[in-house]
């Protein structure tokens, strides 16, 4: 497979089958891959990646309520008239869910427009989280240069050049995963409330500013229907040759 064919084959699915999914092993393989072969700046890595493996999926089908959009989602965010109420929102989901597995008719949902991003209950979900802006201990043991960071006022970046290294690493893992056709999925779309408490995306203190996206692995679930994607803008109109 080239890697034009490998880029042709990326498609960010959104239904994963839940009892058939690749070995732990091939998993850890494409990681351990991604992190010998994928660039990063200075090889100074910003970020961590917290993997959620199959054994996690109460944690996934609760998270997954935590990911409601379009134009609904306004509903259940800060201020909205059903802020907390969860209980009306998995009402909503199995409605949501049960009509797109089961091609039946739509769900009104009481003229409130939403869906889900059921890709966070793959069978593996990738976390990447921000780490502090200093070399690991081995590292430091190899002989990293760790005077360079005598100029850091912050152990945090904080002009988030953190997210070039993590989404970098993401592309990559997407592209070795495509390769031995194992799908992939980003999702962004997420938000908190401690009255649907996640464990996934809800750590410490910080809550979900150390997260920038997560990862989806697994095999795509390809009976169900999709909707069409929003059209890309026209290749002349974002590149020019000067």
């Amino acid at each position: 497979m080239t890697l034009e064919e490998i880029f042709k084959k990326r498609k960010n699915w959104r239904f994963f089958k839940q009892d058939e999914y690749p070995a732990k092993e091939e998993i850890e393989k494409i990681l351990k891959d991604a992190h010998d072969l994928v660039p990063q700046k200075n090889n100074l890595f910003q970020y961590e990646v917290e993997i959620w493996g199959p054994e996690y999926y109460k944690e996934k089908e609760s998270l997954v309520l935590n990911t409601v959009c379009g134009i609904g989602k306004k509903h259940w965010r800060p201020g909205g008239k059903h802020q907390h109420d969860f209980d009306l929102l998995k009402k909503y989901y199995d409605e949501w869910r049960n009509y797109i597995i089961t091609d039946g008719k739509r769900p009104k949902l009481k003229d409130i427009d939403i869906e889900f991003n059921e890709q966070v209950r793959a069978p593996y979900l990738l976390v990447y989280k921000q780490r502090t802006r200093q070399p690991t201990e081995k590292q430091k043991l190899k002989g990293f240069p760790t005077y360079i960071f005598n100029f850091v006022k912050n152990k945090w970046d904080q002009n988030n050049s953190w997210y070039i290294g993590a989404s970098m690493h993401g592309l990559g893992v997407t592209l070795l995963a495509n390769e031995k056709n194992i799908d992939a999925s980003f999702c962004k779309c997420y938000f908190w409330d401690d009255y649907n408490f996640s464990p996934i995306i809800q750590q410490g203190r910080k809550k979900m500013s150390n997260i920038v996206f997560t990862l989806s692995l697994g095999y795509a679930d390809k009976g169900v229907r999709y909707f069409t994607q929003a059209p890309k803008p026209e290749y002349d109109e974002i590149t020019y040759w000067k």
